[in-house]
């Protein structure tokens, strides 16, 4: 009598086979590299800064992330005559036309205060510039100034002033910002 050999094909002798663990792996590694593609592209960071005779802006940042965005306000250097203002806006704003969306805005309000010489109090123009941060963070899911519209049409970033001056005249300074996307 003879034996003959079956072809046994179990679950158990494919499982330790050292092809299939080795399948595996690199089945493993390829959907990482794939993930690791995905997660690059997410994350955006974008650079501006802004010059006009008076005004120069340096290294702001925008980050768009999947979470969480970023909005890193500029170093921002002001070589003109100061303005007292009241009732102002200062910030920066995307420009739709002739409508603006806020992206990083402080105001100021009309008051009727008086200082010691009994005149209005103003804000210095000078001071409102070098000394507020216009930096925030704010979740990506409920987005509001960095919003997927404003995201993509940040090559429209103005820093916008608006306000009054002593003598009741309307000031209004607007400077475009240069946009760089810093990611690929």
């Amino acid at each position: 009598m003879t034996k003959t050999k079956k072809n046994d094909f179990s679950l158990g002798k494919i499982l330790n086979s050292p092809y299939s663990i080795i399948v595996v792996l690199i089945l493993f590694a390829i959907a990482l590299l794939f993930y690791t593609r995905y997660l690059i592209r997410c994350n955006v960071v974008y650079s501006y800064s802004g010059y006009t005779k008076d005004f120069s802006f340096f290294a702001g940042v925008i980050y768009d992330g999947p979470i969480v965005n970023y909005f890193g306000d500029s170093k921002v250097l002001y070589k003109g005559e100061d303005v007292l203002l009241c009732d102002y806006e200062v910030g920066f704003y995307i420009k739709y036309d002739d409508k603006y969306s806020p992206i990083s805005v402080t105001k100021g309000y009309e008051v009727d205060e008086e200082d010691e010489g009994g005149e209005k109090k103003y804000a210095s123009m000078k001071e409102i510039v070098a000394g507020t941060s216009f930096s925030f963070t704010e979740t990506d899911k409920d987005a509001v100034f960095l919003s997927k519209e404003n995201v993509d049409n940040l090559k429209n970033l103005v820093f916008k002033i608006s306000g009054k001056n002593k003598k009741g005249d309307e000031v209004k300074i607007e400077i475009p910002m240069v946009i760089e996307k810093v990611t690929k």
